[in-house]
């Protein structure tokens, strides 16, 4: 289902800055239930559910799309997009907001696809059980008088953060320092002792030489991290990228962050390969990163894709 107001009027890449997530009321369907006990899931965590596909596809990212409509007490429903994770597997991240009974009914685009169409599941949200205020007080969203961000119980949020430009490429388990085990978490931490709200994070996915014919410097250590490459598509050689991705994503949320991502890659990426970067294929590039990370407590900046903010979180225009 591609994008339909996307536009690439202007060699300039616009930014467009929105609240992540995927509220929308689903069709009624007929679940599949599966066989797993009900899961459990406080209150705003992230939720990650597993799907194997019962078929084999040449070019999954192209040829699949899985979403699945999450019901929720009082009828409150959230529709969360799926996105392929390489192999037969197929993956949605969900985070509730409200406690109680959740039930999730999936569907697939490729409706004789059994194990990925109309699968149901069980989930019990239960209070948050820790101290960091982005849970407690809930996601952030747009202020009343659209001025402030505050969070989902009307909380005043406070912003204050940087910019890390290469944290795809900052070392998860290594640094360049005597004393330091990660140079990742290091900075991370830094920000949190600091008194910081959001972590804001750049998506240059090539290293500085290879990332744009503008760019200079190279990424050459044996404990290089894995980054994605999406000049020739998405197959399964990015995964390693997006696993290093996730593991940040979800470290600087569990230290109670806002992560404030522009998205998918380095703004001069679609200027320069614009062959690769046509309308279609940003479009689904958009999908797949907002399936594969909105589930987190993200300000989304993304780029050449029109947002529309919505009860604080993002909602794609189709």
């Amino acid at each position: 289902m591609p994008l339909k107001n996307f536009s690439l009027k202007s060699p300039f890449i616009f930014v467009f800055i929105s609240i992540i997530s995927f509220h929308a009321l689903a069709n009624p369907v007929t679940p599949k239930p599966r066989p797993e006990q009900p899961l459990t899931c406080q209150r705003w965590r992230m939720l990650e559910i597993t799907f194997t596909s019962a078929k084999t596809y040449s070019h999954p990212f192209e040829e699949v799309e899985l979403e699945a409509s999450f019901t929720g007490p009082n009828g409150v429903t959230i529709v969360r997009p799926g996105f392929w994770n390489g192999g037969n597997t197929w993956k949605i991240r969900f985070a509730p907001t409200i406690t109680g009974k959740w039930t999730m009914i999936s569907t697939c685009s490729d409706k004789s696809n059994k194990k990925l169409n109309q699968v149901s599941e069980t989930i019990q949200s239960i209070p948050y059980e820790g101290n960091l205020d982005i849970f407690k007080h809930g996601f952030l969203k747009i202020s009343e008088n659209r001025r402030y961000f505050e969070y989902a119980d009307g909380t005043p949020f406070f912003y204050l953060g940087d910019t890390h430009w290469i944290y795809i490429h900052e070392r998860f388990n290594s640094s360049n320092k005597p004393g330091i085990a990660s140079e990742f978490k290091y900075i991370v931490d830094k920000r949190v002792q600091q008194g910081f709200t959001v972590y804001q994070t750049e998506a240059i996915q090539h290293p500085h030489e290879q990332n744009s014919v503008l760019g200079s410097g190279h990424h050459k250590g044996a404990d290089e991290e894995p980054f994605c490459n999406f000049r020739d598509g998405v197959d399964d050689k990015d995964m390693p990228g997006f696993e290093n991705i996730d593991r940040k994503f979800q470290y600087i949320a569990d230290k109670g962050l806002v992560n404030a991502n522009s998205t998918i890659v380095w703004a001069l990426d679609p200027s320069e390969f614009p062959a690769v970067y046509t309308e279609a294929y940003m479009s689904r590039l958009g999908r797949y990163w907002s399936a594969r990370f909105g589930a987190y407590p993200v300000i989304c900046i993304n780029i050449m894709i029109q947002l529309q903010s919505t009860n604080g979180l993002l909602q794609l225009r189709r």
